[in-house]
């Protein structure tokens, strides 16, 4: 990443998933919050944003490495926020027991394949 280029946040200042994905993450264990890499450009005149969410390896746990998540938007927000959603599905997926007593339980989606009975 190109320093000039390049803002760096924790988002926690800017609320919606933020401050729910750094809860689940400290729920779990991590000590470090994830930051947020966002650049702004202009494509052909189109003002666009890509925004590069960094989730630190786990400190007591070797096998979850650190996790990076790039997504592609118009603007900081709504980009930022798609980010931190789709870390929060994984997160939530990955450990369902875990967050079963936070808000973080109503995140997960439900498996598409399992057949339902109506």
């Amino acid at each position: 990443m190109e320093d000039d280029e390049w803002e760096c946040s924790d988002g926690l200042a800017v609320g919606g998933f933020h401050p729910l994905l750094w809860e689940t993450l400290q729920r779990l264990g991590y000590i470090e919050p994830p930051m947020y890499y966002c650049r702004e450009y202009d494509e052909e005149g189109v003002l666009k944003c890509e925004v590069r969410l960094h989730i630190p390896k786990h400190p007591s746990c070797p096998a979850f490495q650190p996790k990076y998540i790039t997504v592609y938007g118009r603007e900081y927000y709504d980009t930022a926020q798609k980010a931190a959603r789709q870390a929060l599905a994984e997160f939530c997926q990955i450990f369902e027991e875990d967050i079963e007593h936070t808000l973080a339980r109503f995140f997960l989606v439900p498996n598409q394949t399992t057949p339902t009975c109506a």
